[in-house]
């Protein structure tokens, strides 16, 4: 009989975790405009030192301002992408840089609270594996809604284009403005062996 020693090494998670974007200064009601227009393709840009760390985005949130009438948008996509572009350009698809975007929701009903600071929260269904590598597209669409606008916390960088917009879900093109926003990510990080009690021992023969 062979005695020998089976390693057995621990995987965890590191914990998901809140990143928080950007500044209130400000509020926008793109891209949850419904009063004057009833469809919507909306990018906005972050920059890796703003993200700061690796790993899976399984949610994503906006911020309302205001009071006002809550809103309802449908046929909801949200799509990430990585860029190394530090300013965006009016042709949507160019902003992915040659990266592949990728379609986190698909299909969803869009529910914007009309109450100050809350949160527009977004779980995503397939979630983004994020390299801090490179910046960050956070791109929004829908099809129409209930007529209504709210405003979500957003700030003014002052230079760079950090939003692109357009009034129709498939449009090619659209304003290139310096509006940037202020965004929770939450993301998980990359799988780690603990540091402690990180390998079990285990005997067997054979």
């Amino acid at each position: 009989m062979k005695t020998g020693l089976l390693l057995v090494v621990l995987i965890s998670m590191a914990p998901a975790v809140f990143v928080y974007c950007g500044s209130m200064d400000q509020g926008q009601p793109i891209p949850f405009a419904g009063i004057f227009f009833d469809q919507m393709r909306f990018q906005t840009l972050f920059t890796k030192t703003q993200l700061g760390i690796s790993g899976s985005i399984t949610q994503i949130a906006f911020r309302v301002q205001a009071n006002v009438a809550s809103g309802l948008y449908h046929n909801g996509r949200v799509t990430l992408c990585h860029t190394d572009l530090n300013a965006l350009n009016a042709n949507f698809n160019s902003n992915y840089d040659g990266f592949t975007p990728l379609d986190t929701l698909t299909g969803a009903e869009i529910f914007v609270p009309g109450l100050a600071n809350a949160w527009v929260t977004l779980d995503l269904t397939t979630p983004f594996n994020y390299s801090v590598s490179h910046n960050l597209i956070v791109e929004i669409r829908w099809f129409t809604d209930n007529g209504n606008d709210v405003p979500v916390w957003a700030w003014d960088p002052a230079s760079g284009n950090r939003r692109v917009w357009a009034s129709a879900q498939d449009a090619t093109d659209g304003y290139a403005e310096h509006y940037a926003y202020y965004m929770r990510f939450m993301i998980g990080g990359e799988a780690v062996a603990p540091n402690s009690l990180g390998m079990m021992k285990a005997s067997f023969a054979r």
